[in-house]
């Protein structure tokens, strides 16, 4: 057994003795002092769940301690179910995403105050208890839960208040990304004609204009397994039977997605596939639930990419493009010449090319 009765106790007041108890859900700010409630969380965890025997008042003790460290700050339940290398909240994104000066300077491109973050982590105890994901993870070991999912705050605006689109996000850092040797953002030289979503005729709004809203998103690590190889029609399907499965959508856009609807689809798709393309990415669940450019691109530059080794099609239609197409994104970890940003046809299929979730 990992911890005695006698060691409870003390781990359940978090705050220690003699420390006025702060208001839940910003207890605990520094990384290091985080990292080592962690820890002790994990040891309460495996206690738990291991398979010696354990006395009933020691489990009430050591439940107690892990609801009250878990309700002090989430962070603490994040970090110990998804581990650090699937994790990116407000301390990793101010600590990563710095830019230096040629004096030397360094600025954060983004920064918290005491109340941005206390809503942050309001923000994320709700995400870890919303019935859907609790429901995933109870049904999920924490290894496969590690192997298969990250989860991710995104931001909506830099320090300065100006919104974080694809665009920002490449001027803003891409210089830095060549001063510390990482290559390039994007693939292709953005703003001359060879990159197709921005130049002097088309500006397409997925790259200047979109953005996030400030969120927790729960990911799929790459493309989901056997989504690969499919025409967005039936990827779309895949993707439904997933969520079906998982239980992470509402009836109401599952049933959007009928088979009768996909099967209307797939005729308009021989006949006019740009109609076709339209049509299914206005569909909710590829709306709400596929990775969209901007999380794929922000996960690139922060160096923890989903999609080191593929691509994902997402709900965005190029509308300004005369191509046309689906856009889609990935190839991260394709070191210097930054991500792919590709124009797909519905009908299209590659073994390469699948669905990422974005929940």
């Amino acid at each position: 057994m990992s911890l005695s009765p006698e060691q409870s106790p003390q781990l359940a007041d978090i705050n220690g003795p003699g420390k006025e108890k702060q208001t839940p859900g910003f207890e605990i700010a520094k990384t290091e002092q985080l990292n080592q409630f962690v820890a002790e969380a994990d040891k309460i965890a495996k206690a738990l769940e291991g398979d010696e025997p354990v006395l009933l008042e020691q489990v009430s003790k050591l439940k107690e301690a892990l609801e009250k460290m878990v309700e002090s700050d989430p962070r603490i339940e994040a970090k110990r179910l998804f581990g650090e290398e699937n994790y990116m909240g407000p301390d990793e994104i101010e600590a990563y995403f710095t830019v230096q000066d040629e004096n030397g300077n360094v600025e954060n491109l983004f920064e918290y105050t005491p109340e941005e973050r206390q809503k942050i982590n309001q923000m994320l105890r709700e995400k870890l208890n919303d019935p859907q994901i609790r429901d995933l993870i109870r049904r999920t070991s924490k290894e496969e839960l590690r192997e298969r999912f990250q989860l991710f705050l995104f931001p909506d605006k830099f320090k300065d208040g100006t919104l974080v689109t694809m665009k920002s996000l490449w001027e803003r850092f891409q210089p830095e990304m060549e001063r510390r040797g990482l290559g390039k953002l994007f693939f292709g030289e953005i703003g001359t004609d060879k990159c197709w979503f921005y130049n002097d005729s088309n500006k397409e709004d997925f790259f200047t204009a979109d953005s996030n809203q400030l969120s927790w998103k729960l990911l799929s690590k790459g493309n989901i397994e056997g989504s690969n190889n499919k025409n967005y029609v039936e990827e779309t399907r895949f993707l439904r039977e997933y969520l079906r499965q998982n239980n992470l959508a509402t009836a109401d856009e599952l049933s959007e997605c009928s088979d009768a609807k996909l099967t209307e689809l797939t005729q308009l798709m021989a006949r006019n596939w740009k109609k076709a393309a339209e049509r299914l990415s206005e569909l909710r669940i590829n709306q709400k639930y596929r990775i969209n450019p901007l999380e794929v691109i922000f996960i690139h530059t922060a160096k923890k990419s989903v999609l080191t080794n593929a691509s994902a099609r997402t709900a965005k239609y190029a509308k300004c493009s005369s191509g046309g197409g689906l856009v889609g994104v990935g190839f991260g970890g394709s070191g210097a010449q930054g991500a792919f940003v590709v124009r797909w046809g519905p009908v299209n299929a590659d073994s390469d090319l699948g669905v990422s979730l974005s929940r």
